[in-house]
């Protein structure tokens, strides 16, 4: 009788830790997932630019702006600029500035499309021919020069929109090979990846 008592008791005991388990391991998941969720909702909100070098990402998201936008006939240029914050240890805060030179394949139209990076070799915005584009980032800090000159690489624009002189939208993804705009001696080359991302207000 008592081993059969014993039995029962053991085999309770088995099941409520075998139900432990099982609740600790759903519960688990549960908070794994709404975490995924948080990184999705907060990774869904482009605006702004984002930087990725190295291995680290920066995302300047705050108060993003384009200025001095301008056609003269199938190119464009303009700057935009995104401001960050980071509350992590010590407070820092501060701007990234990108400053975006196309030559389009028709006349004052911004065209949709990929276009290919290239260094602007003569500081005049000459580039060579319809989908190129110039690229320079200043003060993308995560370890970068204050600035950086595209040499090679990627640039599509997925959507953009004008409204009159002004740009209203644009959507950018980049993924180049960027120089050291402001010190000649320095031959190293950056392998920068990122997005540009201004909303229509």
């Amino acid at each position: 009788m008592q081993s059969r008592i014993f039995t029962s008791s053991r085999r309770l005991s088995l099941l409520l830790g075998m139900l432990l388990v099982v609740g600790l391991a759903g519960g688990c998941s549960s908070d794994s997932d709404s975490d995924s969720d948080d990184k999705g909702s907060s990774s869904t909100d482009n605006k702004g630019i984002s930087l990725t070098y190295d291995g680290e990402t920066l995302k300047a998201g705050t108060s993003v702006s384009a200025v001095n936008s301008m056609f003269i006939g199938k190119d464009f240029t303009t700057t935009i600029i995104s401001g960050w914050a980071s509350t992590e240890g010590e407070a820092k805060f501060g701007t990234i500035t990108t400053r975006i030179k196309l030559e389009g394949d028709a006349d004052d139209t911004l065209t949709p499309g990929r276009y290919e990076l290239e260094e602007d070799t003569s500081g005049m915005g000459n580039l060579s021919g319809p989908m190129k584009a110039a690229l320079v980032i200043e003060k993308g800090t995560l370890g970068l020069p204050g600035s950086v000159e595209a040499t090679s690489g990627s640039f599509t624009i997925s959507s953009a929109e004008m409204d009159g002189s002004k740009l209203a939208q644009i959507s950018i993804d980049f993924d180049g090979t960027f120089k050291n705009k402001s010190d000649d001696t320095d031959t190293a080359e950056y392998q920068v990846k990122g997005s540009i991302e201004l909303p229509k207000k």
